[in-house]
């Protein structure tokens, strides 16, 4: 990540910039870190003479947003050895307030839904 990070590390809370470039390289990094265990596990299998399929398990971007959570998700799809993705939701991230109609309140079932929902 040559010229995306300033030198001298800051800690993520020490400003909004800070938690920007930090969110930034966890970005980079679990991106990078699921690229190479697809590619190996993928080589490892075939050398086996089977052929598996690699998953990333994750919650939606509604939820990650709605946790200040930064994920590559969005670009996973470009992700070579990426057979696809596994839904995740559970109580805690069904039951995060959000915004309707200038409304802010917990809506379980209808936050469940867009979690799921293709």
């Amino acid at each position: 990540m040559a010229g995306v990070l300033p030198n001298a590390w800051q800690a993520q809370h020490e400003s909004p910039e800070a938690t920007y470039l930090s969110s930034k390289l966890k970005y980079h990094l679990y991106y990078r870190a699921l690229q190479q265990v697809f590619l190996y596990a993928k080589e490892y299998s075939e050398s086996k003479g089977t052929r598996i399929k690699c998953y990333v398990p994750t919650h939606s971007l509604l939820n990650y947003s709605a946790w200040q959570i930064v994920s590559p998700e969005a670009s996973l799809a470009s992700l070579q050895g990426m057979d696809g993705y596994i839904a995740q939701v559970w109580t805690g991230t069904s039951r995060v307030p959000n915004y309707f109609n200038g409304v802010k309140k917990e809506r379980v079932l209808r936050m469940l839904f867009w979690n799921i929902a293709p």
